[in-house]
């Protein structure tokens, strides 16, 4: 811990970030989550890679506010900063979940779009409910246990409304 912690004092970015984590994380250090955010945010804006992948974590999972868009935006910087293993969180469904409003309420407006013919909110709405965020918009409940069953509804919908990646995603590709 004291090397992590010296090196962060010098100015060395890379244990700056891993000191951050240690503090946010509270492991062999009290837990601080605030001056641990600020030190992987510092770091990241002073170009360090690691510490962009750590910001795509929090954004992905917390500590900092769920925001799937923001995460992809943050592992895409490390990767490009040269940091390759952000490559590994960056799945397709993830992908996918950049694509969708957080917001409770776009769930409800996509259905009634997609009620009306509109085969992207039939996409977005299939989704939602193949990564099991159907429910957990609508009603506050993770899943429902046939969330897979509408997911292929919607897509089957949307393919029928010649979208062309509900056909790709119903053939099993992201």
């Amino acid at each position: 811990m004291a090397p992590t912690t010296s090196a962060a004092a010098l100015g060395y970015l890379g244990a700056q970030a891993e000191l951050g984590l240690l503090l946010v994380q509270g492991v062999h250090v009290p837990k601080d989550g605030p001056t641990g955010l600020r030190l992987v945010q510092d770091a990241a804006r002073k170009g360090n890679s690691y510490a962009w992948f750590l910001l795509g974590r929090f954004y992905y999972a917390g500590p900092l506010p769920v925001d799937y868009a923001q995460s992809v935006q943050a592992y895409r910087t490390a990767i490009a900063l040269g940091y390759g293993p952000a490559r590994m969180a960056l799945t397709p469904q993830l992908l996918r979940l950049a694509t969708l409003s957080p917001k409770p309420d776009a769930a409800q407006k996509d259905q009634g779009l997609a009620r009306s013919g509109d085969d992207g909110a039939m996409l977005r709405l299939a989704d939602r409910y193949a990564v099991g965020l159907g429910q957990l918009l609508e009603s506050g409940v993770l899943q429902e246990p046939d969330a897979k069953a509408r997911a292929r509804q919607w897509y089957q919908q949307a393919a029928e409304a010649d979208n062309p990646m509900a056909v790709q995603r119903l053939r099993g590709k992201p």
